[in-house]
């Protein structure tokens, strides 16, 4: 009797899947956590790759709110989150057959990878997990968002300083973090104009300047590369202060933007940035803006956004009630 039950208990044992994960982290991993919120405006995204921990959500309460930080991990802190996938069998979590389909619901995952080595967990009510693999993902998704807690309380308010100022700083940190590679893009530094961070019910705005990468390259005849966004600059029209703050620690490709023939018109328009920067850093909260603001600042934006449909669209998801209200404002003018 006792030889069966250890053979019963040796053979389920080798019938569970086994981890294919190493016990010793792998020096290129990477590991992000992602949640969205189905037909809700709200998400949030964690990545750890390298020497660093990137974050990026729109969650409740905050609303149109976009909470966006970079930081420094420390390899003892990404070697014991290592260590819950290991402890979890995290390759061997596997989804249950959905019933069916939910619309509109929300869901999350979370990823890890190594050289060619990558797996993935969704959870969800599209994501079905049988009980004990939910307790294992659980835990895996619980300390990612935990690591993440511990370092978003680590960071340091940027000192604020003059808008002059936050774009040398900005510049300072293009040139450390960029070498330039003749045969490749040469890339220059860029400052989108200024989005507002709320722009309903008369609530008080600051100002967010997107400071981002764009370039030549040789393999282009017709469009110019755009690196994606690394950092960007705050401006309160209150105390009239700015400063500079990086969410990336290097120039990543984009897409391409395509390029076009310029009319006069456009020219002109597009000429008047530094005049419709000083007008809306003026401004406090939407109600201020009189009738001859509003129609100038649309105008520009509306050509802007023509021209620079790439890196528009990065930002558009943050400043939806703004580009409703350029949009809106050049509908009004079109109809006149």
């Amino acid at each position: 009797m006792k030889v069966l039950i250890l053979f019963l208990m040796i053979f389920f044992t080798s019938c569970e899947a086994q981890s294919k994960l190493p016990k010793q982290m792998p020096a290129d991993l990477r590991i992000s956590f992602s949640e969205n919120g189905g037909m809700s405006p709200y998400y949030k995204n964690i990545l750890i790759e390298g020497e660093t921990i990137k974050y990026k959500a729109k969650m409740p309460p905050d609303g149109q709110k976009i909470i966006e930080w970079m930081a420094k991990i420390s390899n003892e802190d990404k070697a014991k989150l290592y260590q819950f996938f290991v402890e979890n069998k995290f390759d061997t979590i596997k989804n249950e057959k959905r019933n069916g389909i939910v619309y509109d619901a929300g869901s999350e995952g979370v990823s890890i990878s190594f050289g060619r080595d990558s797996f993935q967990v969704s959870s969800g009510a599209n994501s079905p997990l049988s009980q004990i693999n939910q307790k294992r993902y659980q835990a895996v998704a619980n300390e990612i968002e935990n690591l993440a807690k511990k370092y978003e309380s680590m960071q340091e308010k940027p000192l604020e300083t003059t808008l002059e100022e936050a774009r040398k700083q900005a510049a300072a940190f293009f040139d450390k973090i960029y070498q330039p590679v003749p045969e490749k893009t040469m890339f220059r530094i860029k400052f989108s104009p200024f989005f507002p961070t709320e722009w309903e019910n008369g609530k008080q705005t600051d100002w967010i300047s997107y400071v981002y990468a764009q370039g030549q390259e040789i393999s282009l005849n017709d469009g110019e590369r755009i690196g994606r966004i690394f950092g960007k600059i705050t401006y309160n029209p209150t105390t009239q202060t700015s400063y500079f703050k990086t969410i990336n620690d290097k120039i990543e490709n984009g897409n391409i933007q395509g390029v076009k023939p310029v009319s006069q018109e456009v020219i002109d328009i597009l000429s008047q940035g530094p005049e419709i920067e000083k007008v809306i850093l003026g401004i406090k909260n939407k109600e201020e803006f009189n009738e001859n603001d509003a129609r100038k600042i649309t105008k520009f934006y509306e050509f802007w956004k023509q021209f620079n449909g790439v890196i528009y669209t990065d930002i558009s998801q943050s400043h939806g009630a703004f580009n409703k209200w350029i949009f809106d404002e050049a509908a009004k003018k079109n109809n006149n």
